[in-house]
């Protein structure tokens, strides 16, 4: 469903709406016998390999289109049970607008679908007269932009109240799933007028999907094999991106729809053994070829309604049953036909610009696509920006810092992408007070920031609240690493075994350290010779992903650097225990005066012969080495 709703499902409302009453009367038996809607089930298991709840949008955009005999109040329930889950950082998801980095890995691509699927959810409540519940999604469809970094037009993982820093946006990481930040950069199928106003109105987007299908196809980070069919960074051969082509009808130069979209169907589509540019996918790079040859691609599935592009042929029929038939023709007598002048419905020039409903087509009737060298000339797409809207949500706002643990003085900032907004916040030992510059910290605080702006009849409107903790630490500790960790995996970087914040129960989610193929070897300066208690390291295993805890670790104190005394401990936790496992491997109480301390945490080494990965490097994951001094 994470492919398919997009166009392939879209695709079946028109081509096999019976189809279509039957997979949804299949997802309502999933929920009735699991408790949730299918989010990507193979041979009828459940596998949750993808993200996203996306049975809400085939069925929201079924019912949207008159597609009947499925119970659509139960379907209202799915729905609303599906969004009301705890996991895949839904829980998270619910209590802060957004999911942080350190909640739950992939956690913008995640917030970005769980926005749009809201949306879904709002469609089918307002359909059905569920008011309440329509008002409830349509609320939480706005959690968008609650990622939104006005000043790179990126939407970026967060992480404390922040945002993870450094950004590269070419970088692929376990915050976006299967793609990078470019590919998620234009994501807001449900909701793309308000955050066209983001990017400076129609113009604005113009030159932000000028910007994706003209950067470099290079990308960072780690290797992600679905990346591929670059135009730029767009990526036809995943499906992240599959809209955005046909976004420029709503920017300020629509040909350059018609433009992408050709050079994407005769480029990317060829009758060769490599003829597809990626993964079919259940059939959504197959449907998205299908929609675009036919000329039109649903850029929201819920609206139903569809954006016009190219045609691919001069004639394509499409029987709809009951003798009822659907004829799409591009016509003209120009030789060159790369643009469309204007379009037709039945004879009469069509009075919507680059959209048509899904009623019409549906009931059959002649769209025409006068085509030719040059584009007709567009309307003006300049939004109303002078239209006035009551404010009903504001979003969370982002306290910046340069890093979450500090040895003297950290200065921490507060910003929203509503510029409009008033902020405010509050600390551990103070109540909320109004923001009007930075904050300057001397000690381990915690900082809560929310945003607020008046609504109708004077009411105040308040965003969530974001919350920071920032450590203050030992500055005269030091470590130097003798390893070399995965830049994928590298966490707050150098100082990360030392900055006294710990993992959570995911690698992925940014504060574990990643070391493969090799021991983790680090040296300590304590700064001033101190009496040690005790000594340990916190570490993680997760055999699936190929980690695993170390056999051991040795600790060396010396007060010198020259005369050492060491102490071992050893791992007694099975090498074959499957799930996220994580501990805190401490030595026995050591007793003894020292400045210095050397640490080796001993890989595993190779994956085990009983292991897929028999015979590569295994991982090592670690997030603090602990320190206990009297």
């Amino acid at each position: 469903l994470w492919d398919t709703f997009r166009a392939l499902h879209p695709l079946m409302t028109l081509l096999e709406p019976e189809r279509t009453t039957d997979w949804i009367r299949t997802m309502l038996l999933h929920y009735q016998q699991s408790g949730r809607l299918p989010v990507w089930e193979l041979w009828a298991n459940e596998t949750d390999c993808m993200i996203g709840y996306h049975s809400v949008s085939v069925i929201a955009d079924a019912y949207l289109k008159g597609i009947r005999g499925f119970d659509a109040k139960l379907a209202l329930e799915a729905m609303v049970a599906s969004a009301g889950q705890d996991h895949f950082g839904l829980k998270a998801y619910k209590e802060r607008d957004y999911i942080s980095s350190e909640d739950e890995a992939e956690s913008v691509s995640k917030t970005l679908e769980y926005a749009y699927n809201d949306w879904c959810i709002a469609r089918m409540a307002e359909a059905l007269g569920e008011q309440a519940t329509a008002e409830r999604f349509h609320a939480r469809s706005r959690n968008w932009q609650n990622l939104y970094d006005p000043a790179t037009k990126f939407f970026r993982p967060r992480r404390n109240g922040g945002l993870v820093e450094p950004f590269d946006p070419y970088e692929v990481n376990f915050h976006f799933t299967e793609a990078n930040a470019w590919q998620y950069s234009l994501f807001v199928p449900h909701d793309m007028e308000r955050f066209t106003k983001l990017l400076g109105n129609a113009s604005g987007l113009t030159e932000r999907l000028d910007a994706l299908f003209t950067a470099s196809e290079r990308t960072t980070g780690r290797d992600q094999a679905d990346i591929t069919g670059l135009i730029g960074q767009y990526a036809h051969g995943n499906e992240p991106s599959h809209s955005f082509a046909y976004l420029y009808n709503q920017s300020s130069r629509p040909f350059s729809t018609e433009v992408y979209v050709s050079k994407i169907m005769r480029e990317f589509y060829r009758a060769a053994p490599d003829g597809l540019s990626g993964n079919e996918d259940c059939g959504q790079m197959s449907a998205w070829y299908v929609l675009s040859a036919l000329g039109f691609y649903p850029i929201s599935p819920g609206l139903p309604e569809y954006t016009l592009g190219i045609p691919l042929f001069d004639e394509a029929t499409i029987q709809l049953g009951n003798d009822k038939i659907l004829r799409i023709t591009g016509s003209g007598e120009a030789q060159d036909r790369t643009h469309v002048v204007y379009t037709t419905w039945d004879g009469a020039e069509h009075d919507r610009f680059r959209v048509i409903d899904h009623g019409s087509l549906a009931a059959g009737g002649h769209l025409d696509f006068e085509l030719g060298p040059r584009p007709g000339s567009a309307p003006i797409l300049g939004l109303n920006e002078e239209q006035v809207e009551d404010v009903v949500w504001v979003p969370v706002p982002i306290i910046r810092s340069p890093s979450r643990a500090f040895t003297d003085e950290l200065v921490v900032s507060i910003a929203c992408s509503d510029v409009q907004a008033l902020l405010e916040y509050r600390t551990d030992t103070t109540e909320w007070k109004e923001y009007n510059g930075p904050i300057s910290l001397l000690a381990t605080t915690r900082i809560e920031a929310r945003a607020w702006r008046k609504g109708a009849y004077g009411r105040t409107v308040h965003s969530n609240v974001a919350q920071g903790r920032f450590t203050r630490i030992d500055g005269a500790q030091s470590i130097t690493l003798q390893s070399t960790y995965a830049p994928e995996y590298a966490a707050d970087g150098e100082g990360t075994l030392l900055d006294g914040l710990r993992g959570g129960n995911d690698f992925r989610t940014g504060e574990w350290q990643g070391y493969r193929g090799q021991d983790i070897v680090a040296s300590i300066d304590l700064g001033s010779t101190q009496r040690v208690k005790r000594l340990g390291v916190g570490v993680l295993q997760d055999v699936r992903s190929w980690i695993w805890y170390p056999t051991e670790v040795e600790f060396a104190t010396s007060t010198n650097g020259r005369q050492w005394s060491s102490t071992i401990v050893r791992n007694t936790i099975s090498p074959e225990v499957e799930g996220t496992l994580t501990q805190d491997l401490w030595t026995a109480p050591i007793g003894k005066r020292a400045r210095y301390i050397e640490v080796r945490v001993r890989s595993i080494g190779s994956c085990p012969d009983w292991h897929p990965g028999a015979g590569e490097a295994s991982w090592l994951f670690a997030d603090e080495v602990l320190i206990e001094t009297e």
